[in-house]
């Protein structure tokens, strides 16, 4: 974990505003899907409200390919990036004020077997000047 959030920080590099300081979050997101339907994964093309998001893939199980995109308005216009992630700690870098992301739904390759597809998610957003006493 001290590697991966490392890592991130490394790539922001000089994109984090000196001074300033973030509010990190970092949580596990799964997604499932039984019984033969499908479960989305996000609600559309959409923002989260942060400055930076990682999202990188850590496993699935028995699902068909989940294609992430990358947006440059909240329009269903062609995306920038339409990739579907699959091998373990395959990572998005998304700048979240500037871009819009989505993923299609998870679905099951065998009726009979529950999908599930999980990401590690590390967020960044720049946390509100707070005066010192």
């Amino acid at each position: 974990m001290q590697h991966i959030l490392s890592m991130d920080i490394a790539i922001l590099g000089d994109r984090l505003i000196k001074g300033c300081h973030y509010s990190i979050d970092i949580h596990q997101f799964r997604v499932k899907a039984f019984a033969g339907k499908e479960s989305p994964t996000t609600s559309g093309i959409h923002q989260d409200g942060q400055d930076w998001i990682f999202m990188h893939f850590i496993q699935g199980h028995n699902i068909a390919p989940v294609i992430s995109e990358v947006h440059a308005t909240a329009d269903e216009a062609p995306p920038l990036l339409h990739t579907a992630m699959e091998q373990f700690l395959e990572t998005l870098a998304i700048n979240d004020r500037q871009l819009y992301h989505r993923a299609s739904n998870v679905g099951q390759i065998s009726p009979t077997i529950t999908a599930f597809r999980d990401l590690l998610l590390v967020t960044f957003r720049q946390r509100p000047e707070q005066q010192e006493s």
